[in-house]
């Protein structure tokens, strides 16, 4: 693996002063942060007034939803994933790696340099969908862990209809899949791919604990322990989600998992908007972490998360965009800045997140998640790293600077990327991929979903009904004044 010097950059790390450095890269690491560097590499690149700062890490995604940005507007939760994402017709292994390949550049043009995947795959396309998505962010350069989503459960069947006794209960299109099959082909998947490459990994992704059966979250957990693997999945997103798991497994979800021994540094919870007191400790006594996708879930009505409460808990967060057609976008320059503000709305004043705090839950908290060594620009760690210039950089005292890019920066100043010490993007460029072939072919999956319209319109009108009636009954429970920061009345 070629060595690299990176010479004259501001660098801008969260433990070192913000001044001048050379960095020198080899096999894919940093190995030297020191001014004016006399060392022999394979490549040099003058960051002369450039600056120099970790990529960005987004720890919750769903790369496939890009072809459903826009669906479901004003649909919270529960409504968008009849409407949005569960009306779509199946993807085959080409298109999920065109759109996984997509995601990965429209990240590292705004400065994301790793993501945690979470897929969505047809059953009967487990294996070479799968492989395609690895495959895509193998080819675009990009660092990635990929947990493909397994569940086992018609969608109606894991929604709180206790609540509305005596109402017929409609299914979704199709049977679920088998508990077997889904379990068998998670171990395919996760035998092809562990150890064969540093910088796309294979995570096991069941997608929620009330969309999967008590034997498929045990299989999920047995195989991440056997492979030595990350565990990702979504922890009460939203209100519903915790009346479905009390009603499932007569305690919360998280308490069901302590209980089970699942809680763990392998584990991450996508969300936990309404976790407990309780449930935010066990997760910080056992090391699992939060994936808080505050973008998402205001466009969604999910809730704010009491992330100051997570955080003086102890528990381990990281920041995640969430997919593309729920949030509506892949930048994670805006997820760390609605951290640092949307916060401030609730609680007091001394325990704010400021915009240092939001950026270091990305970046220590992303690292946590994807059980490697980023998120710095220091030695030992991963050279994921960002250049940015452009005539909106002007350089700041460090703690204005950090601010400024916080609350500021939206991804236009992203000149060049960074992935396990190779120049992945260059002048807004992939180096790796052709991007105008690409585009083409997103526009042709995109637009084969806009035909469909028509049908998924009339699928989501024929379940909507008894999903507000569910709505209704989960408003009425708790909640009748519509407040959606947990334990703020």
């Amino acid at each position: 693996m070629a060595s690299l010097l990176l010479k004259g950059a501001r660098v801008l790390d969260l433990t070192r002063p913000f001044e001048v450095a050379d960095v020198l890269v080899d096999h894919g690491q940093i190995v030297r942060v020191e001014p004016e560097l006399d060392q022999p590499a394979d490549r040099v690149l003058d960051l002369s007034g450039k600056l120099l700062m970790p990529g960005l890490i987004n720890a919750h995604t769903h790369s496939g939803q890009i072809v459903d940005r826009g669906m479901g507007d004003a649909d919270p939760l529960d409504l968008w994933i009849v409407h949005a994402a569960y009306s779509g017709s199946p993807m085959d292994p080409r298109d999920l790696y065109t759109l996984a390949a997509w995601s990965a550049l429209v990240q590292l043009r705004t400065g994301c340099t790793a993501c945690l995947d979470h897929p969505f795959v047809p059953p009967a396309a487990m294996d070479e969908g799968g492989d395609a998505i690895m495959q895509a962010y193998l080819d675009t350069g990009f660092r990635a862990a990929v947990a493909l989503a397994v569940g086992d459960m018609d969608l109606f069947q894991t929604l709180p209809l206790h609540l509305i006794p005596d109402v017929d209960v409609p299914k979704m299109a199709a049977d679920p899949p088998k508990t077997e099959d889904q379990l068998a082909g998670l171990r395919r998947f996760l035998q092809r791919w562990q150890g064969k490459s540093d910088r796309v990994r294979p995570f096991a992704g069941p997608s929620a604990p009330q969309r999967a059966t008590d034997d498929l979250l045990d299989g999920c957990f047995e195989l991440a322990r056997e492979f030595e693997a990350g565990l990702h999945t979504h922890v009460y997103e939203a209100r519903s989600q915790v009346h479905a798991c009390q009603e499932r497994f007569g305690v919360s979800a998280v308490e069901h998992f302590k209980r089970k021994g699942w809680i763990s540094p392998r584990l991450s919870c996508a969300h936990g908007v309404w976790l407990s007191q309780q449930d935010m400790r066990l997760l910080a006594d056992g090391g699992g972490a939060v994936a808080h996708n505050p973008v998402s879930n205001l466009r969604l009505a999910s809730g704010i998360a009491d992330l100051q409460r997570m955080l003086s808990a102890g528990v381990t967060v990281a920041l995640g965009a969430d997919g593309a057609a729920s949030n509506d976008n892949q930048n994670m320059w805006e997820v760390v800045k609605l951290t640092a503000i949307l916060h401030r709305m609730y609680g007091r004043r001394r325990d704010w997140v400021t915009a240092e705090e939001a950026l270091r839950v990305c970046l220590e908290g992303g690292a946590a998640v994807m059980g490697q060594r980023l998120g710095a620009v220091a030695p030992g760690s991963e050279a994921d790293l960002i250049v940015l210039g452009g005539r909106e950089l002007f350089f700041r005292p460090k703690q204005v600077m950090i601010p400024a890019l916080v609350l500021g920066e939206l991804g236009a100043s992203v000149e060049t990327a960074i992935v396990a010490g190779e120049v992945v993007l260059e002048n807004g460029q992939s180096t790796k991929v052709n991007e105008a072939h690409l585009r083409m072919q997103v526009a042709e999956i995109v637009q084969k979903s806009m035909d469909s319209l028509p049908r998924r319109e009339q699928f989501f009108r024929e379940r909507q009904g008894i999903l507000d009636k569910m709505l209704s009954a989960v408003e009425a429970q708790e909640d009748p004044d519509g407040i959606l920061i947990p334990g703020v009345r």
